[in-house]
């Protein structure tokens, strides 16, 4: 077997004084294994420090999540440090050449520097004219920077890990009011179905299930699942600044937050009208026989969900009122005529009022749907009427919302009683800003109690007449009105002047 060794194929070294170009390659060894035993010493002192630099998580889980950091970012440092020293290497062979040159060396011979592997005594000899060369002044003098950055790094985790934790906790937020929004929802569905309902109210479930079918996937990343990808990015992170830890932090978060966020809207904006309190507004239709079964369903099929959303604000005898009067051909005709299929919920509300009178001709309920001839009064401003209810010769919003609040269906139903015989535009106009000043203080007051579930006040606005006994229900984290009244017939308004 053939021996190689740097002077040749089984040459034996001359005795000899060793030359420069024999020195040189001999210098270059002892300077790199200098530099490499330099940094080693370094890395393994970084190393056993780690721990105690940790010591302030006590989570075992995340302190060990941030050593797995601090030990990368010792190899880095270390890479980085070798990459910028690297310029220095061949100068300081040189250097360390020169100044071996500049004393007497003839006792270092040719095979004490160029056998395979120096010998310790020569390593110990080269290595005095390699240690104070400018690369390793320059490695001696970089260790303390890098270890002032590793202490900051072990710092970091003080606002890192908080930051983490604030994101995470927004997401949970979000997360479990999404979640409670779909059991929410798949309750109704089923209270509907029990009710045999779910034909007739196929306009409020089918954006129900639409939009349900985007979140329960938003579902599958539970924060738990989105703490370890953050964390998958966290521990790759170690080259990164803190902002840019944090920011890495932010923007993992944000997409899903706001998907979820988005999503829980979309839903609560459906399961809204198919709460149980709304849904019970019809249950009384499964008694009211097939042949009103068959004219509500019709109604839908014609108008669908605006025709839902003005029946539900009727009282049950109310609505059987409407669907015997949809029954007469010569009343659903005039109705088809006055009000088309793609009449908005604000127009039609106007025609199902009037089908809602009892104890009136078939012949004086078209003549009124033909001319809907009231005068509607004018709302304060910033509300929106959401359906009209006709008193004496003037049309009021039976429901409203603001900005800021809204009413259900319902809960104006005391106005007529309230507002005395054959009372005027200007009174019922004036009657109605003192209700809506009413509604906006008493959410003012909800807010300010901290937004409960149920929560009842009495308002009186300034230079009121009437005192107002109000309830107002946390919708969804928005104020929903849904009982008003101002002393039923003993209200002030009733004897109040026109």
């Amino acid at each position: 077997m053939t021996e190689h060794t740097i002077g040749g194929a089984g040459d034996a070294p001359p005795e000899r004084p060793a030359n420069e170009a024999e020195l040189k390659p001999a210098l270059h060894a002892v300077l790199r294994g200098q530099a490499n035993s330099a940094m080693q010493k370094w890395k393994d002192n970084a190393n056993q420090q780690v721990d105690a630099q940790l010591a302030h998580i006590v989570d075992p889980t995340r302190r060990a999540l941030w050593k797995a950091q601090m030990v990368a970012l010792i190899d880095h440092l270390a890479k980085e440090m070798f990459e910028d020293l690297k310029v220095l290497f061949d100068d300081s062979v040189k250097d360390a050449l020169a100044e071996l040159s500049s004393v007497r060396h003839d006792d270092i011979m040719c095979a004490d520097v160029t056998g395979a592997r120096l010998r310790t005594a020569t390593k110990d000899r080269l290595g005095a004219f390699t240690s104070s060369t400018k690369l390793m002044n320059s490695l001696l003098a970089a260790l303390p920077s890098a270890d002032a950055k590793l202490t900051a790094f072990a710092q970091r985790s003080t606002t890192v890990e908080p930051h983490r934790t604030t994101a995470l906790a927004s997401y949970t937020a979000a997360f479990d009011e999404l979640a409670a929004t779909v059991a929410e929802a798949d309750a109704a569905v089923l209270c509907i179905g029990s009710f045999q309902l779910t034909t007739i109210l196929e306009p409020l479930t089918v954006p129900l299930v639409k939009h349900r079918s985007v979140a329960v996937p938003l579902l599958q990343v539970t924060p738990v699942r989105l703490g370890e990808q953050i964390d998958v990015q966290l521990g790759t992170s170690h080259t990164l600044s803190e902002d840019q830890q944090k920011q890495q932090i932010t923007n993992l978060c944000t997409a899903p937050i706001s998907a979820v966020v988005t999503a829980n809207l979309n839903l609560c904006g459906s399961v809204s009208l198919v709460r149980p309190e709304v849904v019970d507004r019809f249950t009384c239709l499964s008694g009211m026989g097939t042949p009103a079964l068959k004219t509500c369903t019709s109604m839908v099929a014609f108008y669908g969900k605006p025709w839902l959303m003005c029946i539900g604000g009727l009282e049950p005898e109310e609505i059987a009122q409407v669907l015997v009067h949809c029954q007469n051909s010569t009343i659903l005709a005039a109705l088809k005529k006055r009000m088309p299929a793609k009449s908005t919920t604000l127009e039609l509300s106007k025609a199902v009022n009037v089908l809602a009178w009892r104890g009136v001709e078939w012949d004086f309920v078209c003549a009124t749907i033909h001319k809907l001839g009231y005068v509607e009064i004018q709302c304060p401003g910033g509300v929106t009427a959401l359906t009209w209810i006709p008193i004496h010769e003037s049309w009021v919003p039976r429901a409203f919302c603001t900005a800021s609040m809204e009413t259900d269906l319902a809960c104006l139903k005391h106005m007529k009683e309230e507002t005395g015989k054959a009372p005027s535009g200007v009174k019922l106009t004036t009657y109605f800003a003192e209700l809506v000043a009413a509604c906006v203080e008493a959410c003012a007051q909800w807010r300010h109690a901290g937004r409960p579930a149920d929560f009842k006040v009495v308002v009186q606005p300034e230079h009121g007449v009437a005192v107002w006994t109000i309830r107002v229900r946390n919708l969804y984290g928005k104020p929903q009105v849904f009982h008003v009244d101002s002393g039923y017939a003993k209200s002030p308004w009733v004897k109040h002047p026109n």
